[in-house]
């Protein structure tokens, strides 16, 4: 069982009252303890003008209570917005990586999610086995053995030439059930 517990809560307090934000620093074990930071933003003008000023008053402390350099290289923010956030707003926090490793969860995407749940599918990828599953359902088409692709894998050593034709009679029957 992963525990989830709300961890330096000075440091919380401050950030809150220093700029009008909520902020909740979570301690995960799993399998060693790592910090989570969530920060709830109300607008995108809140977001794009505060964002990297809370994970620099935030990042900079807690990392000090480190003790070890898992958790330094496993520190989380996920920013919580109750409004749709602009790709290029998104991409460019989600790319920054200076002091922390930072996730965007818009209104979109949140509306019934717990922080247990955010935590579980973006920090800690417990369910990635299921998304793997998911994805290879809808990516690879099931091939009958009669398929007219396994009339193509030759059964004896063969030529390059011979494999760059099998290539291209697979890539041409790709293109058409698009």
């Amino acid at each position: 069982m992963i525990s989830f517990n709300k961890s330096f809560l000075e440091i919380s307090k401050e950030i809150e009252e220093s700029y009008d934000v909520k902020a909740t620093i979570y301690e995960v074990k799993f399998p060693e303890i790592i910090y989570t930071v969530v920060i709830k933003f109300n607008s995108h003008q809140e977001l794009t003008k505060l964002w990297n000023k809370v994970n620099i008053s935030i990042a900079l402390p807690l990392g000090e209570k480190f003790t070890n350099e898992f958790q330094k290289w496993n520190l989380y923010f996920i920013y919580i917005c109750d409004f749709n956030v602009a790709k290029k707003t998104k991409y460019k926090i989600e790319n920054d990586k200076a002091f922390s490793r930072k996730i965007v969860i818009s209104h979109t995407n949140n509306e019934c999610d717990s922080i247990e749940k955010i935590l579980t599918e973006n920090v800690l990828c417990i369910d990635i086995e299921n998304k793997i599953k998911s994805i290879k359902k809808k990516v690879i088409p099931k091939l009958e053995s009669d398929h007219e692709f396994l009339k193509l894998i030759p059964s004896t050593p063969v030529k390059v030439e011979f494999l760059n034709e099998v290539y291209s009679k697979i890539y041409s029957h790709l293109e058409k059930i698009k």
